[in-house]
């Protein structure tokens, strides 16, 4: 098969969850096909790079992605070019990560003898009119076009199942066997939130509910950083703040601390919490309605109420109780274990012969 994948991030040495994962397919699959990538660039010199038998296409140079970062502009931009580039090739199967929708409505036009596939990472439904009062019906309504425009959506887990039609399930996964060679960082915490430091995180609440002489670390940055630490100082909690580290070192301070406590009111698909489980450090998550992350550990008895007391009545006792967090993280392991990133890439290529008939 000649396969298509389109994901604006797909570093190989890169730590985030889409990154990783189109670079695992990648990697597997261009053992017996013909991989391309298109992507931004990761690397100095020409648009076009074959490295480890996969074709790179990068569609936006270095120094505007650092110049756009994320805004619609860029992303139009990144669009506008994939489109372009697209034409230039044909393929059996062009496979789009879901952000952002301009990718895949690109990946859309260009399609008209390849199957095409879209991979969601999250739908937002009826709530970008929360997050977007004014422009939200924009983006509603080409989310909800996209759903059934193309010859098949994947869904990376159940929920995301329910809410997307002509979907089939291929779970998220895990590279297990790199994760269990992390080692744990010499710098301990008690507790430890990686991730973007943005409102939905709703890490005032954490904060509010530590006691003062536990220990906790914020890896991340965002708009919320400056107003997090002051919050942190004002209400004398013992909470430090680190920029984005490389994925070793993450990894390493994850699994260096007792608890990953997610106190997010909208989450889905959290990779750090995913990894946190596979490396033995339980991992406590709110019970918002919006929470996708605690519909996976429900069973494991760490889904508390949004209530801070209660929040911090179950932190005190797991923190103080080393064998009930030893049974959760036994649990959570378990549980990770049906996410073996090698069961989902021989599902996906699977679906991907079932649809091109290669």
């Amino acid at each position: 098969m000649k396969i298509a994948l389109i994901s604006a991030s797909a570093n190989p040495a890169g730590s985030g969850f889409m990154e990783k994962r189109v670079s695992e397919i990648a990697s597997t699959l261009s053992k017996k096909n013909e991989v391309h990538i298109y992507c931004n660039k990761f690397w100095n010199g020409k648009s076009e790079l074959k490295k480890n038998n996969i074709f790179f296409h990068g569609i936006t140079d270095i120094e505007s992605i650092e110049k756009g970062k994320k805004s619609f502009s860029s992303k139009l931009s990144f669009s506008v070019k994939l489109l372009r580039e697209l034409k230039k090739e044909e393929f059996d199967l062009i496979d789009c990560q879901n952000f952002s929708f301009l990718s895949c409505l690109a990946s859309k036009l260009s399609s008209k003898k390849s199957k095409l596939v879209f991979s969601w990472y999250d739908f937002l439904g009826a709530y970008w009119l929360v997050k977007y009062p004014f422009i939200g019906m924009l983006p509603m309504i080409l989310e909800d076009y996209l759903k059934n425009s193309a010859d098949k959506n994947i869904a990376l887990s159940s929920t995301l199942k329910e809410k997307i039609n002509k979907s089939e399930l291929i779970p998220f996964g895990l590279n297990l066997k790199e994760l269990s060679k992390v080692k744990k960082s010499k710098k301990k915490f008690q507790v430890i939130y990686a991730g973007p430091l943005i409102k939905e995180k709703n890490l005032s609440f954490l904060i509010k509910s530590l006691d003062e002489n536990v220990k906790a670390l914020f890896i991340g940055e965002g708009p919320e950083r400056d107003f997090l630490e002051k919050l942190s100082l004002d209400e004398n909690k013992d909470v430090s703040f680190m920029n984005p580290l490389n994925e070793k070192e993450t990894l390493s301070l994850i699994k260096a601390s007792k608890l990953f406590v997610l106190t997010s009111k909208r989450e889905n698909l959290n990779f750090y919490a995913f990894q946190a489980m596979a490396l033995g450090t339980p991992v406590v998550s709110l019970d918002y309605s919006m929470n996708d992350v605690s519909n996976y550990i429900r069973k494991t008895g760490l889904v508390v109420p949004a209530i801070k007391t209660t929040l911090k009545a179950n932190i005190n006792r797991l923190l103080q109780n080393p064998f009930a967090r030893a049974k959760i993280a036994r649990e959570q392991k378990q549980l990770m274990k049906q996410h073996e990133i090698g069961k989902s890439i021989e599902e996906l290529e699977t679906l991907y012969k079932k649809l091109t008939k290669i």
